[in-house]
């Protein structure tokens, strides 16, 4: 009975053979199973939207941070949290698995 940690040790090791990093799918390989199966259109359509959505939410964080008045920053603070709301309803409401911009 001294030994039972040992032989746990061993077992365990056997049972669950550490896992190869060169196994684990690259990012081209997700893309492009992001955009198969039966709902690439909808993927697709996902991905441009939020890519088209990406330009005016930095130029509304840049506004935001340059604003020459305090009232003008709820507005651009605003505009950007609606940017980044349609990132978030894209994201979920097309069912990615993987996400590639708004994470």
């Amino acid at each position: 009975m001294k030994n039972i940690d040992q032989k746990i040790a061993d077992a365990l090791r056997q049972a669950a053979p550490e896992s190869d990093v060169t196994a684990e799918p690259n990012l081209a390989e997700e893309l492009i199973t992001a955009f198969r199966g039966r709902n690439q259109c909808t993927n697709a359509l996902a991905f441009f939207f939020s890519l088209v959505g990406l330009g005016p939410f930095i130029w509304s964080a840049w506004k935001f941070h340059h604003a020459p008045e305090v009232r003008d920053q709820p507005i651009w603070g605003g505009f950007c949290f609606l940017m980044s709301s349609l990132f978030r309803s894209l994201r979920f409401g097309s069912g990615w698995k993987c996400t590639v911009i708004a994470c």
